[in-house]
């Protein structure tokens, strides 16, 4: 008798079993929580505001990406 029916069938109550752990955890809030309040408009605008404004950085000249001539100009 072969072994893989076994083995397909193991797998699949694993993953079925991962599945509804998963789902209890992270979807029905098992451990409490909630959505975080910092996903709406308001912290989406202010964080993109923050990040123009950061400075820029550069190493001051232009940046060869040919990983074939790894930065050697012909």
């Amino acid at each position: 008798m072969s072994m893989l029916p076994k083995y397909v069938a193991a797998f699949g109550i694993t993953a079925a079993a991962a599945y509804g752990v998963k789902t209890v955890v992270t979807d029905q809030k098992f451990f409490g929580g909630g959505i975080p309040s910092t996903r709406n408009e308001e912290w989406q605008s202010a964080t993109a505001e923050y990040l123009k404004s950061l400075p820029r950085e550069s190493n001051g000249g232009p940046v060869v990406m040919n990983p074939i001539l790894n930065g050697v100009r012909p």
